[in-house]
């Protein structure tokens, strides 16, 4: 009997305190801030530290060894798949390749 009005205490506390929340939430209104608009000049600034990098490099690789005889194309031009961007002067280990 003692364990049965406890229980129905506790319940009872329960809903109280869940009701009195939710009560609390409905009847508070948010903080709003409002102002007339008006016209004039917007100066915003930023600045930050740091390293810019590129994100579309790629290596170059090659199967021969020599030295680079002349160079087609500028650094950071776009080029395409299969264009020539330098001619390399085989050295005696390319030779024999």
């Amino acid at each position: 009997m003692k364990k049965k009005i406890a229980l129905i205490l506790i319940v009872m506390a329960l809903g109280w305190f869940v009701f009195s929340r939710i009560k609390n939430n409905r009847n508070s209104q948010p903080a709003l801030q409002t102002t007339k608009p008006e016209t004039g000049t917007l100066i915003v600034s930023l600045s930050a530290t740091g390293q810019v990098s590129t994100a579309n490099n790629a290596s170059v690789t090659t199967q021969t060894s020599g030295v680079i005889k002349k160079i087609y194309v500028e650094n950071g031009q776009q080029v395409k798949v299969g264009s020539m961007i330098a001619e390399v002067e085989l050295d005696l280990i390319g030779r024999l390749r």
